[in-house]
């Protein structure tokens, strides 16, 4: 086993490997707008892969709500991207956990702004397989960090 010399080295030499790296990941904020609208931070993997947690509320600052999800653009062309994701919802407004499955579209309209995305968003809450879901409509601006 190493010592703590040692392991503070070998923390040290991977911090700065990892910090000279230059790598795709970006830092994404999104802002979501409908019947509920929802803040979110990102981080984007790869021009494929990126994740979000969104925070949202009810009626006031007690019942927060969090989406954990994972998205996958499924198609990525310069100016648009199509995805779907899943994740889990946790609810503190209705004291549940389910399945969120978001579908939609970002748009970048703006060659002059192109890490401005507006987005489009259906997101499916899946409750309880018998019972049903719940599907919102969201419109939304998202700004990609580089």
């Amino acid at each position: 086993m190493l010592e703590n010399k040692q392991m503070k080295k070998v923390i040290i030499s991977i911090l700065v490997l990892l910090a000279t790296q230059q790598g795709f990941s970006q830092a994404i904020v999104t802002y979501q707008f409908s019947n509920i609208d929802k803040l979110g931070i990102g981080y984007q993997f790869s021009q494929k892969l990126w994740g979000d947690l969104r925070i949202h509320n009810h009626e006031t600052t007690e019942d927060l709500s969090f989406d954990i999800i994972a998205l996958n653009n499924f198609v990525h062309r310069n100016h648009h991207d199509f995805y779907i994701g899943a994740g889990v919802n946790i609810n503190n407004y209705f004291e549940t956990v389910c399945l969120v499955v978001p579908i939609g579209v970002q748009i970048s309209p703006f060659t002059t702004a192109p890490h401005l995305f507006f987005s489009v968003e259906i997101d499916n809450y899946i409750y309880d397989f018998d019972a049903g879901f719940e599907m919102p409509f969201a419109l939304g601006i998202r700004y990609k960090f580089k």
